[in-house]
């Protein structure tokens, strides 16, 4: 891969680095402490478009970094030019990773909600295990709906289609997933946590953009995380840090968090017993934020929004919440400053979208939501 093609932004941006901190009080995340257990990790990859290229990159890191005792691991890649195709990487004789071909999806969408349902069936009949991890790769958008503003980009794309949050949900069976890592855009949200805290135990996510080549070059160390008995997800998105955290300037900047969508009811409790359904809209500049589109503002933090809409006293419960939900959380203090960016000043881990006037259409989007549902008095 040249220069040009390493540095081209996972999101259409630029590559970033960034440091992390791990809190002294940090509870590791419980997904399967059985030494008997095996797990199926999927890396579902939605590259019809001008992460293409991308996507063989991501498919040599993953077999340089499989070695002998892993457990299963199934690839699904969509590129252009050619149809979508599942694949498994396993150790050959010689000991060297080799793919095997499992199954051709032909003229079929990696968008398309009933693909993804046949890659989890197939996922299943293939490689059967007590535990299943996924590993989802294209750009995304949160829980935006599809062709929102300028940007067509929801959960995951595929040439001109998106698949949107609630399909993306419905398609999971529950707590089928141990865990679901995204090497994708804005989905650390409260919204996509929500959404997804029936399906999967632990979320890996950014608030803000993950920047090519994303995971690529921690993988011969990041994998093996994925297939400790107990799933290490804070040393996976250690590792994602300190590699990016060697740049300097504009090049180091990155968000990422592990969180435990266990305790999530209880954080929508708060919200729906606490916060104030208003918000002033002159007081959307002072919130912190982690989008860098220049005539609005869509992913906040959620810890400085919500403490803006409910009473001192209760910000301590808070807090708490969020200790137990977040497990592990780190953030640069800048993002891209160069290249219309921000400052850092606030990060929960979370984001959450606040509901603006301007856009009529995210807002009636954003009631059909069961984080919207859950909160609402």
């Amino acid at each position: 891969m040249d220069m040009k093609t390493k540095n081209y932004l996972l999101c259409g941006l630029l590559m970033m680095f960034i440091s992390c901190k791990k809190d002294a009080n940090m509870v590791s995340p419980v997904i399967n402490t059985s030494p008997e257990s095996n797990r199926t990790v999927l890396v579902y990859m939605g590259g019809n478009n001008n992460l293409s290229n991308e996507t063989y990159d991501k498919i040599e890191a993953l077999k340089t970094s499989y070695t002998l005792g892993m457990g299963k691991l199934l690839i699904f890649q969509a590129a252009k030019g050619i149809s979508p195709k599942l694949m498994e990487i396993r150790a050959g004789n010689n000991g060297h990773a080799e793919i095997k071909m499992l199954k051709t999806y032909n003229n079929r969408n990696a968008a398309s909600c009933g693909v993804f349902k046949d890659v989890l069936q197939d996922l299943v009949k293939e490689a059967p295990a007590d535990s299943y991890g996924l590993v989802l790769f294209s750009h995304a958008s949160g829980w935006l709906p599809e062709r929102t503003l300028i940007m067509p980009r929801t959960i995951l794309q595929d040439s001109n289609k998106d698949m949107e949050l609630p399909d993306f949900a419905a398609a999971i069976p529950d707590h089928f997933f141990d865990f679901m890592v995204f090497e994708s855009c804005f989905m650390a949200g409260i919204e996509v946590a929500y959404e997804l805290k029936d399906k999967t135990d632990y979320i890996v996510a950014s608030s803000a953009e993950i920047l090519s080549p994303g995971f690529i070059e921690i993988y011969p160390k990041a994998l093996p995380c994925l297939y400790k008995p107990t799933a290490d997800l804070i040393s996976f998105a250690q590792l994602y840090f300190n590699h990016y955290n060697q740049n300097e300037g504009d090049l180091r900047a990155a968000t990422i968090a592990v969180i435990n969508t266990r305790t999530l009811p209880a954080l929508g409790a708060w919200v729906r017993h606490h916060a104030d359904d208003t918000f002033q809209a002159h007081d959307l500049k002072e919130v912190q934020h982690f989008d860098r589109y220049q005539t609005h503002r869509l992913f906040f933090d959620f810890e400085d929004y919500y403490r803006r809409l409910s009473p001192p006293e209760s910000h301590n419960e808070l807090a708490i919440l969020l200790q137990n939900t977040i497990v592990y959380k780190a953030a640069t203090p800048r993002f891209l400053l160069g290249y219309s960016g921000f400052v850092i000043h606030e990060f929960s881990g979370l984001t959450s979208y606040i509901p603006q006037e301007d856009f009529g259409y995210l807002n009636t989007a954003y009631k059909k939501l069961k984080w919207t549902v859950a909160v609402t008095r």
